[in-house]
């Protein structure tokens, strides 16, 4: 992961996570999803990879975020 960040589109709030390395995630798999993920990534224009939404998690997204940046910076990255 090269980024964590939540931006908000269409209404609704999401965290965007930010590959290093996303060509090589679209080399690997099939041409279908590739082709959705580029397509979110220009919809949003959030540059994220991966997008989570706020309606599908039990927790915050300020909350998750904070953990998650924890867990990297416990493991080095």
């Amino acid at each position: 992961m090269s980024s964590l960040f939540i931006f908000t589109y269409g209404g609704q709030r999401f965290l965007g996570v930010r590959l290093q390395e996303g060509n090589s995630l679209e080399q690997r798999i099939s041409k279908r999803k590739a082709a959705l993920l580029k397509l979110n990534r220009e919809l949003t224009g959030a540059e994220a990879s991966i997008h989570i939404p706020q309606t599908g998690l039990a927790v915050k997204l300020e909350d998750l975020l904070a953990e998650a940046e924890k867990r990297l910076q416990q493991a080095g990255c």
